[in-house]
């Protein structure tokens, strides 16, 4: 982390495990987003890695004072919550490379946050990206190894063509695919496999594009015509148009031949989740300058198993720490995982802002309504406010769908359930 020309710069260069950030005591100087996270209060100086590793936190925090806060003229505190939203920043825009890049929009899906910082920034990333679910899956910090232990062996062969416009045959696509298989499902047979299925694609592009899209070819006969239209409705999706008569290019052929299980791999999260003693006790952590470093409650998943809890949440892991800010929410799945959402904010014609804070079915998520809100009952101490006839004018609607919601005035001072159907489309 650098400060060039007085602006911080998070990244592209790794402190790596070695000399690791500062409070790792291993020659580090310079701070990281470990340090700044540390400093925020978000991790257990004494529980890394199951107390395997204890942080010091007043070396984290004269290094981003040296480093960062003074020459900024700011607090720790303030540097290192800016830190974190440029890292947010950052991994906003990689999400984003998989998503918005590819016509694909990221409300529409679920973000998944694992690994030892997925956790920790995963409900701001989603935030930023006006995502409303957010998952973390048990063992958030190990999740690609144990998904190594339980994924399908497989084996995927490539084959470059190029075949152009009318070289795009059935015949000369099926001979690519036989020798494909044949040379995938050699590898995997090697490994006294039981029974292997093969699935196959081919890379395509319009004549003179540079960059080719995956589509999955069925088993059976190649229909080419099919390949066009299945390639056709997957450029409409990804780039939003296409041309069912333009000239067509296959770049390159695939085949993956994977291991047909024969017996199946049981893991029980939930079981392991009961199985943990109880963890609960508080640590101060700074969640920005709106609301300050506040003392917060810290549990670990266990602490989740007797229902949702309301952020400020932080949830300790032997690999990871969960962070749920203030105006979210934290809950456990059937799976163990732990399903995160947060609350958007909407401005209506009237003093008052409201949150959103339920949801069911009525208008779709993105869609440019106006929407006129009937209270139907109000229960706002000192005294009841009148929202009857509140029109909340929304250009995009979070949470998906929904026709009910649950009203919170910006005092806190109480909260109105309300009602709300279609006025008008914009």
């Amino acid at each position: 982390m650098t400060v060039p020309l007085g602006t911080v710069s998070v990244g592209p260069v790794s402190a790596g495990a070695s000399p690791g950030p500062v409070c790792y005591h291993l020659g580090g100087v310079d701070p990281t987003l470990t340090d700044a996270l540390l400093a925020l209060g978000y991790l257990n100086e004494t529980q890394l890695g199951g107390g395997a590793i204890t942080l010091a936190p007043a070396a984290s925090r004269d290094a981003l004072s040296r480093v960062v806060a003074t020459p900024l003229g700011r607090s720790v505190e303030e540097a290192s919550f800016g830190i974190l939203q440029l890292a947010v920043a950052t991994m906003t825009r990689a999400v984003k490379a998989v998503t918005t890049y590819r016509g694909r929009d990221p409300r529409d899906f679920t973000l998944c946050a694992f690994g030892g910082n997925g956790p920790l920034t995963g409900v701001e990333i989603a935030r930023a990206l006006q995502i409303c679910r957010v998952l973390v899956p048990p063992a958030p910090g190990v999740f690609s190894a144990l998904g190594l232990l339980f994924s399908d062996t497989e084996h995927e062969a490539v084959r470059t063509l190029m075949l152009r416009g009318p070289e795009v045959s059935a015949a000369a696509l099926e001979g690519a695919f036989a020798a494909l298989a044949e040379e995938a499902t050699a590898n995997v047979v090697a490994s006294d496999a039981a029974a292997v299925r093969v699935t196959r694609f081919a890379d395509v592009r319009y004549a003179g594009q540079a960059y080719e899209l995956p589509v999955l070819v069925p088993p059976g006969e190649v229909d080419v015509a099919r390949l066009v239209a299945d390639f056709v409705s997957e450029h409409v999706k990804t780039y939003g148009h296409g041309a069912a008569d333009d000239p067509i290019d296959v770049v390159s052929v695939r085949a993956i031949a994977r291991v047909e299980r024969t017996t199946s791999r049981k893991y029980d999260p939930l079981a392991a989740i009961r199985a943990l003693p109880a963890l609960e006790g508080t640590r101060t952590a700074y969640f920005g300058p709106s609301v300050g470093r506040v003392e917060t409650p810290v549990c670990n998943r266990a602490g989740l198993l007797a229902g949702e809890r309301r952020g400020p949440l932080l949830i300790d892991e032997v690999d990871s720490t969960c962070v749920v800010p203030p105006g979210c929410a934290a809950r456990l799945d059937t799976y163990g995982n732990i399903e995160g959402e947060h609350e958007r904010e909407l401005v209506v014609n009237a003093p008052t802002v409201v949150r959103l804070a339920a949801s069911n079915d009525l208008v779709r998520w993105g869609e440019s309504v106006d929407l006129t809100a009937t209270v139907e009952a109000i229960g706002i101490a000192p005294g009841p406010i009148d929202l009857a006839g509140v029109r909340i004018e929304g250009r995009t609607l979070p949470w998906g769908t929904w026709n009910t919601l649950k009203m919170i005035t910006t005092d806190g001072s109480g909260v109105a359930t309300c009602t709300v159907t279609p006025a008008s489309r914009a």
